[in-house]
């Protein structure tokens, strides 16, 4: 039989453990989608009014977020989002640009779709043969 101040000790210890387990334990904070803003390749912010041609070459898509580093996000495209390439894949309205949050501050390279350039001709002939096998 342990003597009173053993179990107290023994149960001492025991809390002190639960409590270290626990704060080990902490829950990490939601990720929070904080801000998405668009900018010119000179990077001035671009507003709703902006309208852009394929000599202007390319955009980036900037999200701003909190608590987010490792998830994996999907960006739905609206039908006026057409008319880009991105990783050598042409948007369309049913498009959906995927990938991994790896900084707080996400750049994201979105390249205007120039009919004159073969290669963007090519690369809009491939997504559409794509999506109708």
């Amino acid at each position: 039989m342990k003597t009173p101040i053993l179990l107290a000790l023994t149960i001492f210890i025991s809390l002190i453990s639960i409590i270290d387990i626990q704060a080990q334990k902490k829950e990490k904070p939601d990720p929070e989608m904080i801000e998405a803003y668009f900018t010119d390749k000179d990077n001035n912010r671009l507003g709703e009014d902006i309208s852009l041609t394929h000599s202007d070459g390319y955009i980036y898509m900037y999200l701003v977020t909190r608590n987010a580093i490792g998830e994996k996000v999907t960006i739905d495209l609206d039908d006026d989002d057409t008319g880009y390439i991105f990783k050598r894949e042409y948007l369309t309205a049913n498009s959906k640009i995927k990938f991994k949050i790896k900084n707080d501050l996400n750049k994201i390279k979105l390249v205007i779709f120039n009919p004159n350039k073969k290669k963007h001709l090519r690369i809009k002939a491939r997504t559409f043969k794509k999506s109708n096998e």
